[in-house]
């Protein structure tokens, strides 16, 4: 990944950005078919709404002449998962964007601890693999934010 200095008017897809508001739900309670039948419907949620950076998620190609473009909130990282228990990629978050090392997937300890040989035999064959299939890091750059930054595809919206 990389970012071009000195910055344009044109917009590319995985452009950053910044002030646009984004928001998205968080959900402290769902609906239940109990419920439902039930007619005690009471969900409890709340809604997130901020100012923060966003990713063009449109391929270039269509930006000009789409109706709507795509849109998708960075968050930190240390604050959308968890990458402590496993050093290989809390120590380079970007490693999530491309496929990783069976023995990479998970935390040491799990790997050594927890998994059958048989179990590990299984994941090498089946050769490298993304750990998060839905997430891309963007490695944190002076002059845009100052830690690295993660998308979740499934947080994309769209503008019109």
């Amino acid at each position: 990944m990389f970012y071009k200095v000195p910055f344009d008017q044109t917009i590319r897809q995985g452009d950053i950005i910044e002030g646009l508001i984004s928001f998205g739900s968080i959900v402290h309670k769902f609906l239940s078919d109990e419920i439902i039948c039930g007619f005690d419907s009471k969900p409890s949620f709340s809604i997130d709404l901020r100012f923060n950076y966003t990713a063009m998620m449109t391929p270039c190609c269509t930006i000009r002449k789409a109706t709507y473009i795509s849109l998708c909130p960075l968050y930190p990282v240390s604050k959308k998962i968890k990458l402590t228990p496993n050093p290989y990629l809390s120590e380079d978050p970007t490693r999530i964007n491309t496929p990783v090392p069976a023995e990479k997937c998970v935390p040491p300890n799990a790997w050594e601890k927890e998994l059958s040989a048989d179990e590990k035999e299984k994941r090498r064959q089946k050769g490298s693999m993304f750990v998060y299939g839905s997430f891309f890091v963007f490695k944190r750059y002076e002059s845009i934010f100052e830690e690295d930054m993660i998308i979740d595809f499934n947080d994309t919206f769209s503008m019109s």
